[in-house]
């Protein structure tokens, strides 16, 4: 073992029922990361204030990986650690904050990174809906000239194209649209309320086929 470093390579990470432990190769434990992924599995409305399993998984797998990064700064620190004598032991507590610190500072940029990549690919497919129901909507105005479309009942389709299906959507306050795109599998919405003068306002939805979900579209013109 190395006399300069009280925790001696490698280390391990070890998974429990409620939490991951950094072990040393003597098996000393270093630190634990707790974790309650019954909270995210079952929707809890705070869940977000505690890690889930592939979080906490993440952190502790990144102390191990951050320890080795830091075995360099234990080896440069040989002399200085010869000076300062009895205060060596200090030094060891100091390295093994900087590599804990490390590990987090591992894990909090993958997750930024990871979330980054999914807010890209959630605006990717929210503009691709986006566009289908802008290319709906033009369908709908164009056969809505010479069809009294909004006679139509609730929820009944009022046109039917290679590519889409159009429904009627009776709202107290707004003018809706639904429609079912073929080619995404998914189903869009459309709203329009008129308000004082000439103010309005138009929203764009992804919803499901009972059009009661609104799930507000991300897109590029926002």
């Amino acid at each position: 073992m190395d006399n300069l470093w009280r925790f001696p390579a490698p280390w391990t990470m070890e998974e429990r029922k409620d939490g991951f432990e950094v072990k040393d190769a003597s098996g000393f434990f270093i630190c634990g990361v707790p974790l309650r992924e019954d909270l995210h599995r079952n929707g809890y409305q705070y869940a977000h204030q505690f890690l889930s399993r592939e979080e906490a998984r993440r952190i502790a797998k990144a102390i191990p990986a951050a320890r080795v990064a830091e075995a360099s700064a234990v080896l440069s620190c040989r002399n200085l650690r010869a000076i300062m004598g009895r205060g060596g032991s200090t030094m060891e507590s100091w390295l093994i904050v900087l590599v804990i610190a490390g590990g987090w500072y591992l894990w909090q940029r993958s997750r930024n990174v990871e979330q980054a990549k999914v807010a890209n690919e959630r605006l990717s497919k929210d503009n691709l809906l986006y566009d289908h129901i802008k290319a709906g909507l033009r369908e709908y105005h164009w056969r809505e000239r010479d069809q009294p479309l909004w006679r139509a009942k609730h929820g009944e389709m009022v046109f039917e194209t290679a590519h889409l299906q159009a429904f009627h959507l009776d709202h107290f306050a707004e003018t809706r649209v639904g429609f079912y795109f073929k080619d995404l599998d998914e189903y869009g919405m459309y709203s329009f309320f008129a308000g004082n003068d000439d103010d309005f306002l138009e929203s764009y939805y992804r919803t499901d086929s009972t059009f009661q979900k609104e799930g507000v579209l991300l897109h590029d013109e926002d």
